[in-house]
């Protein structure tokens, strides 16, 4: 089926080939160095981006002990990801919509999204019943709803029309950093200071994606204000 959707369902992008005339060399300087501040927002998004990985894939880690130790099933946890699986393909068209529809700004999407991780955190480490972990799960899930799909589609819009792939390839590999820094950063603040530490742990890394997202968003501005001031010159 997915054969089929690839062959028959996407098309191929049209190669857009950029015009040149007698003066090439200073135009393709000038093109250069208008990407590079977006280039520079791009890598302080995945840095942001990682955070978010690092504190996500607790759940599939240092969580799963945290409930085992509990004395939670192996089917209760599995089911909580169940209920991930099954708000992801019900809640995504629908929030997706409605952010279209209310004009919501990707800026603001990131941060709201980030904001459910960090009560995600804080709901966990506040209660210690099954139905904490299940409104955890489903607040970690409409965070990752709002923010998984957007860093991809906001590198779209900062890559060059040549860079598209290498763009998306720093996405890419700052969800892998997250998904290999996490499971051992977690596991040493888990046996190191117990598990409160470390969900209290999570909330703070949160706090260094709002960072990191707020930079991107200012050095974005700054670079769109610079490149007016230029135009109106």
């Amino acid at each position: 089926m997915f054969i089929f959707v690839i062959w028959f369902g996407l098309k191929e992008p049209e190669q857009v080939h950029e015009l040149t005339n007698r003066k090439g060399p200073v135009n393709k300087l000038k093109i250069e160095r208008r990407y590079t501040p977006s280039f520079y927002s791009l890598l302080i998004l995945c840095l942001g981006f990682m955070f978010c990985w690092v504190t996500y894939i607790q759940w599939q880690t240092s969580i799963s002990t945290y409930m085992h130790l509990l004395g939670f099933s192996l089917s209760a946890y599995s089911t909580l990801w169940t209920i991930n699986g099954l708000l992801i393909l019900c809640g995504q068209p629908l929030i997706q919509w409605l952010m279209a529809r209310l004009n919501i700004t990707m800026m603001v999407q990131l941060l709201c999204g980030v904001i459910m991780f960090m009560l995600t955190f804080a709901v966990l480490a506040n209660s210690q019943a099954y139905g904490g972990f299940v409104t955890a799960m489903v607040i970690i899930t409409i965070g990752e709803i709002l923010i998984f799909p957007a860093v991809p589609a906001i590198a779209d819009r900062l890559a060059p029309n040549d860079k598209s792939g290498m763009y998306q390839g720093l996405v890419s590999g700052a969800a892998n950093a997250g998904r290999t820094i996490g499971p051992l950063l977690g596991g040493l603040f888990y046996d190191g200071f117990g598990p409160s530490v470390l969900l209290y742990s999570c909330i703070f890394i949160c706090g260094f994606a709002i960072i990191c997202f707020g930079t991107y968003q200012r050095l974005l501005n700054t670079h769109h204000e610079t490149e007016t001031v230029k135009f109106n010159k």
